[in-house]
């Protein structure tokens, strides 16, 4: 039966095979293996009231060499990142958000709660920026950029991130703020092209694989996806001129869907912020959260086999930008992305 290969960010491969979905790495990275074993744990641990918003694993194979596992394929079920990109009302879209958003506000983020470990913040955001910094200058192409003290983004001069991490590292203010209050079960990779609807029905795809996390991580991973404009970026809808190894000029194409991610983004921060008192610190929380995750993105994608340096260097870029806006105390627009558009 031919195999149709599916375009995604993931180090697995993910193709359809008649009804079913398979995910499989046999590469040489063992983060590979490891994302793919947690996640079909993930599915398979979760409790019994929300596994029908979930796919189910059918089976998986465990070798030395090879982990693949396989779900249903919901050929019906489109993402909410392909029905953003198609002409699907952009308010029946955030309709859609605002239900998952509450499903995981009620069903999981106040389940299996615990207290936060004391390592919480370095296991989970410093030591993986610190990763992402060693990946990123070890490779020629970025390594000059990694490594310089500032950057230059559209005319901002900005420090770049191994600065600002000491910095945030030795503020015990940023540190509290950043460590969730408690652990509870997440998704950990939470986007929109991970939410699959036709309707107020939604599956949950591609958990991160810990059953154990905090909201704040997913509520940064979807606002980090909508401010840098992850998706654009993606699908190059953008430019990037690079003047020299420290100064660049980002820049996105797509009015239609700027407007379109724009709505997306203004919604889902308005409902987010209307449920916290301090906005002020929700909004410097969640800037320096998403800015890890745009590090943490660059780095996976810069270890994607054939992978593109002008993507690499628009997330990096991005992350920079989000952790400089946090620690300088900026405001989120709401009617735009980081960026410019042309």
């Amino acid at each position: 039966m031919k195999k149709v290969f599916l375009k995604g960010g993931s180090l697995a491969e993910v193709f359809v095979q008649g009804d079913v979905v398979v995910k499989t790495y046999s590469g040489h990275f063992q983060r590979g293996y490891e994302k793919l074993r947690k996640e079909a744990r993930y599915l398979q641990s979760l409790p019994k009231n929300i596994q029908s918003n979930f796919p189910r694993v059918l089976w998986l194979e465990d070798t030395k060499t090879k982990f693949s596992y396989a779900m249903p394929y919901y050929k019906n079920l489109p993402s909410l990142r392909d029905l953003a990109f198609g002409r699907t009302k952009i308010a029946k879209i955030w309709g859609v958000l605002k239900n998952v958003l509450d499903f995981c506000d009620v069903e999981m983020y106040t389940k299996n709660k615990r207290k936060t470990p004391r390592a919480y913040l370095v296991r989970t955001h410093f030591r993986r920026v610190e990763t992402a910094l060693d990946i990123l200058s070890s490779m020629v192409s970025y390594s000059s950029t990694v490594s310089s003290h500032n950057i230059i983004l559209n005319g901002e001069k900005l420090r770049n991130t191994c600065e600002l991490l000491q910095l945030i590292k030795k503020d015990k203010n940023i540190q509290h703020l950043l460590t969730p209050e408690a652990m509870t079960l997440f998704h950990g990779n939470f986007h929109i092209a991970n939410i699959l609807s036709e309707g107020r029905d939604f599956m949950l795809i591609d958990p991160r694989g810990e059953i154990s996390g905090a909201k704040d991580y997913d509520i940064s991973k979807m606002f980090c996806h909508f401010y840098m404009r992850y998706d654009e970026i993606f699908e190059d809808l953008f430019t990037l001129k690079t003047i020299n190894e420290t100064e660049f000029q980002l820049e996105m194409k797509d009015y239609f869907l700027k407007k379109r991610y724009d709505f997306l983004q203004r919604a889902f921060i308005r409902y987010e912020l209307s449920k916290v008192t301090n906005k002020k610190q929700w909004v410097q929380k969640i800037l320096l959260l998403s800015g890890f995750h745009a590090i943490s993105l660059s780095s996976y994608h810069a270890r994607k086999k054939n992978s593109d340096k002008k993507r690499v260097l628009a997330y990096y870029l991005s992350g920079v930008k989000l952790l400089n806006d946090g620690l300088n105390g900026h405001t989120i627009k709401n009617n735009s992305s980081l960026f410019s558009y042309e």
